[in-house]
C-alpha cells in the first residue's frame, strides 16, 4: 500500500484541535520533553465534537465522522456516522486499538495512526502490506490516566520520532468524547472481524456506518459495556468490496454479532456472570449488528444481522447497583487497579472501544510479538463544513508546532 501520510494528516486534525481548546473543553499540556498531551475528557469536561475530531484524527484523516440521529423500534436516538474511501488504511492500519501501551505502571489502549510507525502487531501490517516514514506522530490513548514524560519518551522511541513532535490525545471510555469515539468505530469492527476471518480487508472499498451514541455512564465498568452494546446491537455498516460471489455467500452470514453464541444480552451482564473475565467471550461477538456488502465486480449485495433494540434499551438503561462493578480504583503496590469481582483492571481497560482482552506485554526494550493483539474498542465541522480537516496536505503542518500548552 502506499504511504498515504497518516501521522501527518492526523497531526493536522490535532492542530486544529489545539487551536479550539477551551471551545472543545479539552485542555493542552506539554511535558518536559516537549511532547503534546490532549486531554480529552480526564480532567476536563471534552464533549461531542472533540470526540468527534478524535475519531477523525484516529483514522489519520482518512475518514469523516458526523453526529446524526438514529431510529431502531420505536426510538429515536443520537448517532455516528462514518465513512472512508481508504478502509483498510483508515480502520485498521490506524483506527484500530491494537496496541497495549504498558510502560511501568501505566497501561492504557493506543490506537491511531502512530501504530503504523511502531508496528507492534507486526503481522497485521504484513498482511495489509502497509509501510508509513513520519516525524510527527498521533497516538490516542484510551483510559483513565494522563501519561508521564516517561510513558511520552517510550512511546516517541517505539515511534521514531522525537518526543516534541508526539501528540497524545487521552480519552476515558466514561465520557461523552469516549462515548463518541467509541461508536465511530462501527466500520472498524467490521473490517477487523472481515481479517479475523480470512479475508484479505484490501479488497474493501468502501465503508459506512452508522452506530447509536451510548450514554454516558456512571463509571468506567458499565461504559465499557454501553460503548460495546451500541456497535453489537445497533451498529449498522454498509460495504463495497470486490470478490467472487460464493465467498460472500458463506462469509456475510458470519459478520454480525449475531453469529456467536454469546450473542443476545448487554455486554455486561455477560460479563457479570463470567467474573468479569474477558478471556471467557466469544472473541467474534465483536461485530456490528447487521452487515451490508456490495460486491462492486457483479452488482450483487449481501445482507446478515439486524439491530435489537430490546437489548440497546437494556443497556442504555443500566446504572450503578448494589453487587455491581466497582472501580474505585486503590493504589495497590504502587499501581492503579480495581476491584473487579474476579477480573483484572487492565482487561476492562482493554475492553475500551470494543476490545478483545489478550494483552499485549510490551516491555521499554522492544516489542514481543505476541500475535495480533484483537482490539476491535453532529457535524459540528469546522466553518461549518462537513468532515472538516479531510483534505488537508499533510505537508502543511512539517514545520508547525502545536501552539502553547
Amino acid at each position: 500500500m502506499t504511504d498515504l501520510s497518516l501521522n501527518r494528516r492526523a497531526y493536522a486534525c490535532v492542530r486544529r484541535m489545539v487551536a479550539e481548546a477551551e471551545t472543545l473543553g479539552i485542555a493542552v499540556h506539554t511535558l518536559p520533553d516537549g511532547a503534546q498531551v490532549l486531554d480529552c475528557g480526564v480532567r476536563v469536561p471534552g464533549g461531542l465534537e472533540a470526540g468527534r475530531r478524535l475519531a477523525e484524527a484516529c483514522m489519520g484523516g482518512l475518514g469523516a465522522v458526523v453526529l446524526t440521529w438514529q431510529t431502531w423500534g420505536d426510538e429515536a436516538w443520537p448517532a455516528v456516522t462514518v465513512w472512508t474511501d481508504r478502509p483498510a488504511e483508515a480502520c485498521l492500519a490506524a483506527q484500530y486499538a491494537g496496541w497495549a501501551v504498558r510502560h511501568g505502571d501505566y497501561f492504557a489502549m493506543g490506537s491511531g495512526p502512530a501504530r503504523a510507525l511502531v508496528r507492534a502487531e507486526t503481522a497485521l501490517y504484513e498482511r495489509l502490506d502497509y509501510r508509513e516514514s513520519s516525524d510527527v506522530a498521533v497516538l490516542c490513548l484510551e483510559t483513565r490516566s494522563l501519561p508521564t514524560v516517561d510513558v511520552a519518551d517510550f512511546i516517541a522511541r517505539r515511534a521514531g520520532v522525537d518526543p516534541s513532535r508526539l501528540v497524545l490525545l487521552v480519552v476515558p471510555t466514561a465520557s461523552v468524547a469516549g462515548s463518541v469515539q467509541v461508536a465511530a468505530r462501527s466500520v472498524e469492527t467490521a473490517l477487523h472481524k472481515l481479517h479475523v476471518l480470512g479475508f484479505d480487508v484490501r479488497r474493501v472499498l468502501h465503508g459506512m456506518g452508522v452506530c447509536p451514541l451510548p450514554p454516558p455512564a456512571e463509571d468506567d465498568a458499565h461504559a465499557i459495556g454501553r460503548t460495546n452494546d451500541a456497535v453489537l446491537y445497533g451498529g449498522r455498516v454498509y460495504l463495497t468490496v470486490r470478490a467472487d460471489d460464493a465467498e460472500l455467500e458463506a462469509l456475510v452470514p458470519r459478520l454480525p454479532s449475531s453469529a456467536s453464541p454469546d450473542y443476545g444480552r448487554p455486554l455486561y451482564e455477560v460479563l457479570k456472570g463470567r467474573d468479569f473475565d474477558f478471556y471467557r467471550i466469544d472473541p467474534l461477538l465483536f461485530s456490528p449488528a447487521e452487515v451490508v456488502v456490495t460486491n462492486v465486480a457483479t452488482g450483487r449485495t449481501f445482507r446478515a444481522g439486524q439491530v435489537d433494540p430490546a437489548v440497546l434499551k437494556r443497556s442504555f438503561s443500566l446504572g450503578p447497583g448494589p453487587g455491581g462493578l466497582s472501580l474505585q480504583v486503590p493504589e495497590v503496590g504502587g499501581r492503579e487497579r480495581a476491584p473487579m469481582e474476579g477480573g483484572r483492571y487492565e482487561d476492562a481497560v482493554h475492553a475500551q472501544g470494543l476490545k478483545r482482552a489478550e494483552v499485549l506485554d510490551v516491555s521499554d526494550a522492544a516489542a514481543r510479538e505476541e500475535g495480533e493483539v484483537g482490539v476491535p474498542a453532529a457535524d459540528l465541522g469546522q466553518e461549518g463544513r462537513v468532515g472538516a480537516g479531510l483534505g488537508a496536505d499533510p505537508g502543511q503542518v512539517e514545520d508547525e508546532d502545536l501552539g502553547p500548552s
